[in-house]
């Protein structure tokens, strides 16, 4: 957190380096050292490798946005480990001493490339020079499977710098595998030469901070504290920044939203200095301070104005605590979720220091000015250095994929319904499901008494909130609430939910939302925010889509993944079932899923939406392995083609239409074979496909597998398998070379569905690449479907 007068010490000191509007250079490259760790090699000179690098990390400018670096160490193909990309330079030298123990095995150089290739193809920067080092003796087990890896990495841009250790080192394919013979090949002894040649490989390029312009959104506050002088006073010094800032950054677009009791001025992002001129016109607003609705004000300015390549920045004055600190906690971390930066701004002695650094995207954008003098004075120069910071931040780190949190009932959990009143629901189907609501709680009650349970009705805004209990008489009457009978924003009932639940958390209770909604909601881009939000808290959300009029889209965007998301064909329907579907809440997320068994154990089950409520929005083509050997069985087979069937659907079933699905089957050898299509008719296919018994040649599936995706693949299109699995392959290591050629070729993703603890992990760990989002377990044959659904979720969300 810094006071404005810091910020004017970093512009003073900026003068030492290139100052705001001067040109900036940046080395980029990404980097990885591939080290044989076979039995030819010996301990000595492994370690002498791996010091040798370690020593060599100060000769580079590893930091964000510059060079990044990464690690194989390798002998056989189930020994490999793998470090990724990182611009962390201590965490380098940490990871390096991991891999200090030497492997000791044979020499699978071409899984190494292949590892090395994968991941500097999937984490890559547009424009900045690859690099593979490896360092071994040159003695491969597979010359041509080495020379196949080479070719695969320099079809894709990546220069390969070979060093020989040992004195016995193949010369032959150490020039072989280096890109330029004369320029790439070095020996050990030479290893400050290999080391200069990476150096000269980075790209060095320049630029002018801001020279593609960003999107800035001012959000002042103008409520009763700030008093109308300080408001034009700030509106003035916003006016004169903007004009400024647009003299220096004439792409830049600048826009304002005012607010008090709620948002009062709305000026959209603009490059047209006269919408700005007369804002100190703009009416003193002159209310409370509703911090929160401005800032998803400017997060739908940005993002519906958004532009490919701009960074988007929110600005946020004001002088003291927001009415509600929870909704303008959940407003920034949306906006975040967005990509947005925060800069926040306080002024006086009344700010509220710690919500000022949890609007702020990180400590370095939260200051505090004295007073509004002090703004007025200092506002152009600190905004300027956003334009400066806004240039070492345009590149966004992945992120894990979302793992939604598991509720444990035997603690209880603590459960909002989120009910929809609009007018397309009718006062019938409303005062049906309150009643179906208070009949689900009591039951729920019954048997997990620790629980509490909350309501949340909306239509044109939060109509009627019943706080968490635990007290039986406060539902008791909930059908009497009165019928809002509005419009339908969604996002403001799962915003209250999601304070409901922060406001009362208990310590190892999970807090869960049920979405119950018959169509779209008014504000998509507030809704995914407001959704977004409660996932971040650790919420888990339930969506329970009704009638013909729902957005499957938007029904899947809500809740925490497929399996947590359901179609109703009616009301009636809902009412009926709404008990045993919400005490899967605590059977599909306990420690041993069962599954959701609503499919299975009511009378009349819901529909569940393709395959398992919502669909996969992108467009994929996905290849299903499913293992047909002996030790499965018929049932056990059938059990998996009916999962699959029903799996296939979220992907066939996509928005474009345009995914297609396929499904190898195998044993001894490939059995069946389903090609890519996108006909919904798949599913009966997919029962059809045979049972054949034999042994499990997992190497042959997959390369059937990759024969389909290289003679149909569409180059923009994502390509997935998923394996079926439920014992050790003929041959692992084939298995999991095999595996990783295909991604390597296809630029792909394999994924592995364990099913029972005769599989070998070590073979399916190193046919996901080592990634665990693309592993999932199934114990027994009844979890397939479930634990196939969790899989399809990361697929759809990371291929």
């Amino acid at each position: 957190m810094y006071r404005i007068a810091a910020a004017v010490i970093v512009i003073v000191l900026a003068v030492t380096q290139p100052s705001v509007g001067q040109t900036e250079c940046n080395t980029t490259l990404d980097a990885m050292f591939v080290l044989d760790g076979s039995n030819s090699i010996n301990k000595v000179n492994y370690e002498r490798m791996v010091d040798a690098v370690v020593a060599s990390l100060p000769n580079f400018d590893i930091r964000a946005e510059h060079i990044r670096m990464g690690f194989v160490a390798y002998s056989d193909a189930l020994s490999l480990k793998f470090t990724p990309l990182t611009d962390d330079v201590n965490q380098l030298r940490t990871q390096l001493q991991a891999v200090r123990e030497w492997p000791d095995g044979t020499t699978d150089t071409h899984q190494a490339l292949l590892r090395a290739t994968l991941e500097l193809n999937t984490r890559q920067r547009s424009g900045v020079p690859q690099v593979i080092v490896i360092m071994t003796d040159g003695q491969s087990n597979y010359p041509d499977g080495t020379m196949t890896a080479v070719a695969i990495a320099e079809a894709n841009n990546i220069t390969i710098v070979s060093v020989g250790i040992g004195p016995e080192n193949n010369q032959q394919e150490l020039v072989d595998m280096a890109t330029d013979e004369n320029k790439d090949v070095f020996k050990f002894e030479n290893f400050t030469g290999a080391i200069q040649r990476v150096q000269s490989l980075a790209k060095v390029t320049c630029k002018v901070p801001c020279q593609e312009g960003i999107d800035l959104m001012f959000v002042l506050d103008g409520s009763n504290s700030v008093n109308i002088f300080n408001y034009r006073k700030t509106l003035t010094a916003i006016k004169d920044t903007s004009l400024s800032f647009w003299n220096a950054y004439p792409n830049s677009r600048i826009g304002l939203i005012t607010y008090a009791s709620g948002v009062d001025s709305v000026i959209p992002p603009t490059n047209d200095m006269g919408a700005l001129e007369k804002i100190t016109d703009l009416e003193y607003p002159d209310g409370s301070t509703t911090t929160a609705e401005a800032i998803v004000e400017a997060t739908k300015q940005l993002r519906a104005n958004q532009r490919a390549g701009v960074v988007p920045v929110i600005v946020v004055i004001t002088d003291g605590r927001s009415d509600d600190p929870v909704a303008t906690q959940l407003a920034s971390l949306a906006a975040k979720d967005n990509n947005m930066t925060i800069y926040s701004i306080g002024v006086g002695e009344q700010i509220d220091m710690e919500e000022l650094g949890y609007i702020s995207s990180d400590t370095r954008r939260s200051y505090v000015a004295n007073n509004f003098s002090t703004l007025a004075t200092e506002l152009t120069g600190l905004v300027k250095n956003v334009c400066k910071d806004a240039v070492t931040t345009t590149t966004p780190t992945p992120t894990t994929p979302y793992v939604p949190p598991k509720a444990d009932c035997k603690e209880g959990v603590d459960l909002m319904f989120v009910l929809d009143g609009s007018n397309s629901v009718n006062i019938f189907n409303y005062r049906k499901t309150l009643e179906a609501i208070k009949n689900t709680s009591f039951s729920f009650w019954n048997e997990y008494s620790n629980s509490r349970i909350g309501l949340v009705t909306y239509a044109s805004g939060v109509d009627s909130v019943i706080p968490l209990t635990n007290d039986t008489t406060a539902l008791q009457s909930i059908t009497d609430l009165e019928y809002p009978d509005g419009s339908t924003t969604t996002a403001e009932a799962i915003v209250e939910a999601t304070k409901q639940l922060l406001a009362n958390q208990r310590t190892g209770i999970s807090p869960v939302i049920v979405v119950i909604t018959d169509g779209k909601s008014d504000d998509p881009v507030a809704t995914q925010a407001a959704a977004f939000s409660a996932k971040d808290n650790n919420i888990t959300i339930y969506a329970i889509g009704v009638g013909p009029q729902i957005d499957d889209d938007e029904l899947g965007m809500i809740s925490s993944n497929i399996r947590r998301s359901y179609v109703v064909d009616s009301f009636a329907s809902l009412a009926t079932e709404l008990t045993q579907l919400v005490k899967n809440v605590c059977n599909d997320q306990g420690s041993t899923p069962s599954g959701i068994a609503i499919t299975t154990t009511m009378s009349s089950p819901v529909t569940i939406g393709p395959p398992l409520g919502g669909v996969c929005n992108r467009t994929l083509d996905v290849m299903f392995v499913i293992d047909s050997s002996s030790d499965v069985g018929e049932a056990n087979f059938r059990t998996m083609t009916s999962a699959v069937s029903q799996v296939a659907r979220y992907f066939v079933n996509s928005p474009s239409g345009n995914s297609r699905v396929g499904v190898i089957t195998y044993s001894t050898n490939v059995t069946g074979s389903l090609g890519l299509r996108t006909r919904t008719t798949l599913n009966n296919d997919i029962q059809n496909l045979p049972y054949t018994r034999g042994t499990r040649a997992t190497s042959l599936a997959l390369q059937q597998a990759a024969r389909v995706v290289l003679s149909s693949k569409r180059n923009t299109v994502p390509f997935a398998v998923v394996v079926l699995i439920a014992g050790r392959s003929n041959n692992p290591t084939s298995a999991a070379v095999s595996a990783q050629l295909l991604v390597a070729q296809s630029r792909g993703s394999v994924s592995v569905l364990e099913i029972t603890n005769a599989v070998d992990t070590s073979e399916t760990s190193a046919m996901a690449l080592n990634i665990d989002t693309r592993r999932a377990r199934a114990d027994t044959y009844s979890q397939v479907t479930s634990q196939l659904s969790n899989l399809a979720d990361n697929v759809c969300r990371t291929a």
